[in-house]
């Protein structure tokens, strides 16, 4: 009986840009054949500065990078229509200050962890603004109870 074999996806690539020393340097487009693109500021073949990241579901990065990874701050625009900004090191969204702009028009400014609402915060809605400190996606004001469910979207 024979081995099964791998076969791992073929993968092209295009790039529209300076080359230095046969590195990508400078402004430039790299488009690969899995309907992804990045467009910005390359140094020593690595994203580095600022740059737009765009996938084949309709998502999209655009913030800064250091040594090919989101390092700083971004905005991630969701298919959905929802939008994220957060702080990203070494490619992972870090636990801070956030703000989530919901397609249905709720908006959301605060801290999280572990992509919950947590610590002070407010999140506009249709009923109003609701301000005040979160525990784990809740914010309990008098009677009233308000949740969020866990922010997080696939970043890709």
């Amino acid at each position: 009986m024979n081995d099964p074999v791998n076969i791992l996806p073929l993968i092209v690539a295009q790039y529209d840009g300076t080359i230095v020393e046969g590195k990508l340097n400078g402004k430039g487009k790299l488009a690969l054949s899995n309907s992804y693109t990045y467009t910005g500021d390359f140094v020593d073949g690595q994203a580095e500065g600022y740059g737009t990241e765009s996938y084949s579901s309709g998502n999209r990065f655009i913030g800064i990078y250091s040594h090919g990874d989101r390092n700083g701050h971004g905005t991630w625009y969701f298919d959905n229509g929802d939008k994220m900004q957060s702080e990203f090191k070494n490619d992972k969204k870090l636990d801070g200050f956030i703000v989530y702009d919901w397609a249905s028009g709720d908006h959301f400014e605060g801290y999280e962890v572990n992509n919950e609402a947590s610590g002070h915060g407010f999140l506009i809605d249709r009923t109003g603004k609701h301000e005040g400190d979160w525990i784990k996606g809740v914010l309990t004001i008098g009677t009233m109870t308000y949740s969020i469910h866990p922010i997080n979207k696939p970043l890709r």
